[in-house]
């Protein structure tokens, strides 16, 4: 819902990226769909839900990593109002610190026994797609350059 209210404004960002605006709104389309399908998932304690989740969570974490590494580029790349580069670490630590908490929420025993996934290594899955998400993130971060 929140996609087709700022069409717009998302439009003008892939513009400023150089990205073609249907894979940009496809992306984001994307991430706001698995989301919402772990969310639901979650609730009735789906084990492909716990992996999504678990997913989603670590992309997060690794594209917000990724937008520290890159603040000062970001201003002058997107013009209009300039924050302090300061806010900009606060605000993406908090949410890196957030999405952390939540994989290893993700990851204790009592969760894990919901989702049936107790005999899954939780640690080397946790690894895994924070390499394969670090990885897509790299690349279209590259990419946009």
């Amino acid at each position: 819902m929140t996609q087709l209210l700022t069409l717009n404004a998302l439009n003008e960002a892939s513009t400023l990226l150089g990205m073609c605006r249907g894979m940009f709104q496809g992306f984001i389309a994307l991430l706001g769909l698995a989301g919402t399908a772990a969310g639901i998932g979650m609730l009735f304690g789906k084990k492909w839900a716990w992996w999504l989740a678990l997913f989603y969570f670590t992309y997060e974490t690794m594209r917000y990593a990724c937008a520290i590494l890159f603040i000062p580029d970001v201003s002058p790349m997107l013009g209009g109002v300039q924050l302090s580069p300061a806010l900009y670490y606060v605000k993406y630590g908090m949410r890196i610190i957030w999405n952390l908490l939540f994989t290893l929420f993700m990851c204790r025993s009592t969760v894990t026994s919901f989702f049936q996934t107790s005999k899954i290594n939780k640690w080397r899955a946790c690894i895994a797609l924070f390499f394969i998400n670090g990885l897509m993130v790299g690349i279209g971060w590259w990419l946009t350059r």
